[in-house]
């Protein structure tokens, strides 16, 4: 699998919390990836707990839905199973 095979995204839902609070929790958290804050994405996609993990293909269909913690091999195993995958992860 090739790194610019999987796009990697990461929405906080939390109303109270600003762009300065996610800065801040990127940077301390080592994140490399794209994060943004979009309420609305946890109603669009359904999100019921935090973590949720949602793999989206390039044609824009859910695949899968982690909710909770995500064990590596689970993963991986529905990112190699899914053509192109963007893997839109949200959290509070």
């Amino acid at each position: 699998m090739k790194s610019h095979d999987v796009i990697l995204l990461s929405t906080d839902i939390d109303l109270g919390e600003g762009i300065s609070d996610i800065k801040e929790h990127v940077t301390s958290m080592g994140i490399g990836w794209i994060v943004g804050s979009s309420p609305e994405a946890g109603i669009k996609y359904g999100i019921r707990a935090i973590p949720t993990l949602v793999i989206i293909n390039k044609d824009g269909k859910i695949v899968k839905t982690f909710v909770g913690v995500t064990n590596e091999d689970a993963l991986l195993s529905a990112v190699r199973t899914t053509a192109t995958p963007y893997i839109y992860s949200v959290y509070a």
